[in-house]
Parts: C-alpha cells; sequence; structure tokens
C-alpha cells in the first residue's frame, strides 16, 4: 500500500524504473549524468541485477561529483597557495583541514565545488545541494564528550 501511494504521487519513478530496463534490455549499459558509462556484463533481469542497476546512476553521478570537487579544491590550494588539505573522500563527502581564519572561504570553496549543475536526461536543470560540517576533529559532536566535533 505505501510503494502504490508512493508511485501514485511520483509517477515519475516507475517511468523512470522502465526506462532503465529497456536501456539495459536493449544495450547492457547506462550512463550516469556525466556520460560516464556502465556495460552491464551480467545482466539477466532479476530484482537483484534492477536494484543494482537502478543504483548505478545516482551513486555514480554522486561520486563523480566529489571526485570534481576534490580536483577543484586541490586545484585553489595550489593555485592560491592555501593551507589547506585535504584529508579524506568518503564518495559523497570530503574532509579538508583549513586554519581558524579561512574556515568561511574553505566552505564557500567547498560549496561551490560540489553544487554543480547537471542537466538529466529528460533536460532539466538542476543543482544538487549539499550540507557542511566544521568541527576541530573528525568526531561528531556531543555537548559532553566532544564538544569540538564536526557539527
Amino acid at each position: 500500500a505505501f510503494l502504490d501511494l508512493y508511485h501514485s504521487l511520483f509517477p515519475e519513478i516507475r517511468e523512470w524504473h522502465e526506462e532503465i530496463k529497456y536501456k539495459l534490455d536493449q544495450h547492457a549499459e547506462l550512463r550516469n549524468l556525466f556520460g560516464f558509462p556502465r556495460l552491464f556484463t551480467s545482466y539477466r533481469g532479476t530484482k537483484e541485477d534492477l536494484k543494482e542497476a537502478l543504483a548505478y546512476i545516482p551513486q555514480s553521478t554522486v561520486g563523480t561529483i566529489t571526485n570534481q570537487a576534490i580536483v577543484s579544491l586541490q586545484r585553489t590550494i595550489e593555485m592560491d597557495g592555501c593551507d589547506w588539505d585535504i584529508l579524506n573522500n568518503k564518495h559523497d563527502s570530503f574532509l579538508i583541514q583549513v586554519p581558524d581564519g579561512e574556515v568561511d572561504e574553505a566552505v564557500r570553496v567547498g560549496n561551490l565545488a560540489m553544487n554543480q549543475e547537471m542537466t538529466t536526461p529528460r533536460g532539466e536543470v538542476f543543482r544538487m545541494k549539499s550540507g557542511c560540517e566544521i568541527g576541530k576533529n573528525w568526531g561528531h559532536y556531543d555537548k559532553e564528550t566532544n564538544p569540538e566535533g564536526l557539527k
């Protein structure tokens, strides 16, 4: 009942699923929003195969966004002589270390790098939003146990 209600509110999701099935049946290839391909050589049309295929486009697109953001950040670091260090790339996020006085600038540059404009296969232009956490260590903020953690 939940899925029927959900799909009645968003019929384009089922349409997209059918489009993905068709592409796989015809060519066994999908491309993310940056055009990077993946060939599904062992696709047999099972629920598991389809689930993996449906996840490819959004997950690969997000991973590509993060990788491109890291490259953009590194260029900024090198060109502007920033005393910033990229510490981690975690598929859909990154971690950088910056001096206290440069946090606002790093947030601005990081958001610009992550919030790229993209176009769907249907021609819809959008910008995926991102968030930012700031702290003195990698742990999550806790008032009692980690007051300098990420928040």
